[in-house]
């Protein structure tokens, strides 16, 4: 905020800055870069290397994502006015800076693979509570608690391939490896697999393409398997080449109720050779509304699958988007007619709401478990 880099560039600024450090040689040489422009091709040329060495899918959409961020004025004038003090700095002492905090404050978590954080995901929350563009577009991020409540919901084991066909920063993968490692135990070649083989992804937009595989790099995700594109078009790629046996989504909400069922129903299609199950966090309207296109998708839904569980989330639970939700859970392959439904009222999830910083653990509730 002090420097006035532009809203929509800070998560990208911060994927490339973390994508750059994960190169060793970069993280060494950093400091000593003379001026911005020395800086910036350094930062290139590391996240150039990250990502051949990682095998990531389309690299160039990638770069061509993260290059963007050079059009900054950051990285564009010699000098920089601090917004606050008035003051001007060199604009690379500023850079360096930022890219120090990071290195000292964020890349650490990157490397703690068991505590599974959605670092991009937390960064990218924060941003957009100053910039609402993202809201308007139905874009909500699953908050970290409930992508872990989602591992417990569908049993998730350790030879389970999770999929996820609207994956934003990849916030659910990372709690699915971080419970398939726990699940692996010290079979470091298990872990391996689950990195490399068993986590899927597809995300349209590009620049939360470029967050993913971002954050499953830093993960050390040894070959991506995010997918940039629309998750009905890349169905049979996915189905060919991954056999997923568990799906977690939660669909753009800005396509209406009926259209949010239908992901449902494309990743109960995704894992229904496997008799795989799905969980997904919807609007509460797919529940509760009796329009009549949302109804035929609901009872194509049900008799091919069965609803396992609904449960009410609590209503700020995207603060500070206000949408209601409710997640569904399905088991495939297995009509619902004659099948029981659990109904759960999750409404108090122990988080509040504080001044600037939207909903946390303010009593420190799920230290240990609600």
């Amino acid at each position: 905020n002090a420097y006035s880099i532009n809203e929509t560039m800070r998560n990208t600024m911060v994927s490339a800055i973390l994508l750059s450090l994960i190169n060793k040689p970069f993280r060494l040489s950093y400091a000593t870069e003379p001026t911005v422009a020395s800086l910036s091709q350094s930062m290139m040329n590391a996240i150039d290397t990250t990502l051949t060495v990682g095998k990531v899918r389309n690299k160039l959409a990638i770069i061509g994502e993260l290059r963007k961020i050079l059009n900054d004025p950051i990285f564009m004038q010699e000098r920089i006015k601090n917004k606050m003090t008035k003051a001007e700095r060199s604009a690379i002492e500023v850079l360096k800076d930022i890219v120090t905090y990071l290195f000292r404050n964020v890349y650490p978590l990157t490397t703690m693979e068991h505590a599974g954080y959605d670092v991009l995901g937390r960064f990218y929350t924060e941003f957009i509570r100053y910039a609402g563009s993202e809201q308007k577009q139905g874009l909500v991020l699953t908050p970290a608690h409930v992508t872990d409540l989602f591992c417990d919901l569908a049993d998730l084991t350790a030879n389970d391939v999770l999929y996820d066909p609207c994956c934003g920063t990849a916030g659910f993968l990372v709690s699915g490896m971080k419970r398939m490692f726990r699940e692996a135990g010290s079979d470091e070649e298990a872990k391996t697999r689950i990195r490399c083989e068993q986590l899927v992804g597809v995300e349209m937009r590009p620049s939360m393409y470029t967050y993913a595989c971002s954050n499953m790099m830093l993960r050390g995700d040894g070959k991506s398997n995010i997918y940039c594109g629309d998750c009905f078009q890349t169905k049979d790629e996915v189905m060919a080449n991954h056999r997923p046996t568990a799906a977690f989504l939660n669909p753009p909400y800005d396509v209406g109720t009926a259209e949010q069922l239908r992901f449902v129903a494309h990743a109960l299609d995704v894992v229904a050779p496997q008799n795989g199950r799905v969980v997904a966090i919807v609007q509460m309207s797919c529940a509760i509304k009796d329009e009549k296109e949302l109804v035929a998708v609901k009872e194509e839904l049900l008799r091919r699958h069965h609803l396992k569980a609904v449960l009410s989330m609590p209503d700020d639970l995207f603060y500070p988007v206000g949408v209601v939700t409710c997640v569904m859970v399905f088991e495939a392959n297995r009509p619902n007619a004659g099948r029981k439904t659990w109904f759960g009222y999750f409404k108090d999830d122990g988080f509040e709401k504080r001044k600037h910083q939207g909903r946390i653990d303010a009593k420190g509730r799920f230290k240990n478990e609600i």
